[in-house]
């Protein structure tokens, strides 16, 4: 899964939303995984351009639109978080055997 930048949506406590970018999702990952949001939109595109734009694309979309957005790709969003789960476990595993 060899992607330039991601651009990813948190969900908070109160149902807020979060939108970010990243150019390293693997560490992006790894520090939502330890906050109390819950990431709930994850894309990814190869070049950094694209990715900003279509952050900027969220960040003027309402509430309502952003909700259908993350129904419509949940379940390739929860395969995205798969790939990242199992690479954190990986890295966390090798640091644990030095």
């Amino acid at each position: 899964m060899k992607k330039n930048c991601w651009v990813y949506i948190l969900k908070n406590k109160t149902g807020e939303f979060i939108i970010g970018f990243s150019l390293d999702m693997d560490k992006k990952f790894t520090e939502i995984s330890t906050r109390k949001e819950k990431l709930s939109y994850l894309r990814p595109f190869e070049e950094p351009f694209d990715g900003l734009a279509h952050k900027h694309l969220l960040d003027s979309l309402s509430k309502d639109t952003i909700n259908h957005l993350v129904r419509r790709n949940r379940e390739q969003t929860e395969i995205y978080k798969e790939v990242f789960r199992k690479r954190s476990e990986e890295h966390t595993s090798e640091l644990q055997s030095l």
